[in-house]
């Protein structure tokens, strides 16, 4: 009895010592998870074509490197020369058909407004305090993309030895729970189309409406589409903001600049486009492919995002969603006591 206890103690401080450990690569160690997950049923079906299951592991991740890293690091090198270009070409002459527009209001109501110079000021205040900080923090920048660069090598990694030993670390894992093995084998297939789910469900529509929302962007004469496209498509994660944060604003700018076309027709492309794949596309591709309610999708993203980073777009939903499934398993076993 004394060693159990012993043995209990040492496991929950070895336990909490490996937290600190790795938690400054908790966010790399958990993409590395899932991104695993994704991938595993192609994974499958390389081994047993090519029969070695380490030239397998290495093609699946080049393939995600070439598909998914590359394209980062390009959009990435993008969205900054972009930002820095509206940074630096802010004038004062983009505010001509807005003073234009105050000025007939002005004349019309017989009152001073003067908003474009407050939104200039503005605007030019932002430039500059966002270009100070840029210079005054290239330091820090530099050691996060090195810490950025050695997390992705580690998460390549680790991502290997689970492609290797992922079923054996699986096994390892359920001889831990005290349940019956039909239990076990259920919470375990239900985190993974779970994962497979939300990833497909929530990254595969951001990206789809990214690229949509850039389309649009160019078509009514918007520039910086790719920066904008960007910054749709991540928002489009987050509940209740969505599209509707960039496309808004847009169409507005359109309109302050003349294109009374391009204004009308980004909003009206928003609304009924953009807008419609994020209330209806992704919620029926994540049930589709995990039944995970959409519910749980909402509180698990908000959540998640605000205790893990990014990771918690996957890990919140997949925590309520094994949570729900677990009480479920307990009220079964507990009936047939």
């Amino acid at each position: 009895m004394k060693d159990d206890k012993f043995l209990l103690i040492l496991l929950v401080l070895l336990a909490f010592v490996s937290f600190l450990i790795l938690k400054p690569f908790l966010t790399y160690i958990l993409f590395s998870i899932i991104l695993t997950i994704v991938a595993y049923p192609l994974y499958e079906k390389l081994k047993s074509r090519l029969t070695f299951a380490t030239l397998a592991a290495v093609i699946v991740i080049l393939l995600i490197i070439i598909v998914i890293i590359v394209p980062s690091v390009y959009l990435t090198v993008t969205i900054f020369v972009q930002a820095r270009d509206i940074i630096t070409n802010i004038s004062a002459a983009e505010f001509t058909n807005l003073q234009d527009i105050e000025n007939k209001l002005e004349s019309f109501f017989g009152i001073e407004f003067n908003f474009a110079n407050t939104l200039r000021a503005w605007i030019l205040e932002l430039s500059s305090t966002i270009r100070s900080y840029v210079i005054g923090n290239i330091i820090t920048f530099t050691r996060t993309i090195v810490n950025f660069l050695a997390g992705v090598v580690l998460m390549f990694f680790i991502m290997f030895y689970l492609f290797i030993d992922g079923r054996r670390i699986v096994e390892q894992l359920k001889k831990q729970f005290p349940i019956e093995d039909k239990y076990k084998d259920h919470l375990f297939n239900r985190g993974y189309k779970t994962v497979q789910g939300l990833f497909l469900g929530l990254f595969l529509t951001a990206v789809l409406q990214g690229i949509l929302a850039a389309v649009g962007y160019l078509i009514f004469g918007m520039p910086n589409v790719i920066l904008l496209g960007f910054l749709t498509g991540v928002l489009s994660l987050i509940p209740f903001l969505g599209p509707p944060v960039v496309y808004i604003p847009v169409s507005l700018f359109l309109l302050s600049q003349g294109n009374l076309f391009g204004g009308l027709g980004m909003i009206l492309y928003g609304f009924l486009l953009l807008s419609n794949i994020d209330n209806f596309v992704r919620p029926r591709l994540v049930r589709f492919r995990s039944k995970v309610h959409p519910l749980y999708v909402i509180l698990g993203v908000v959540g998640g995002v605000a205790f893990l980073g990014f990771a918690g777009i996957v890990v919140g939903p997949l925590v309520l969603t094994l949570l729900q499934e677990v009480l479920e398993v307990y009220q079964l076993t507990k009936r047939r006591r």
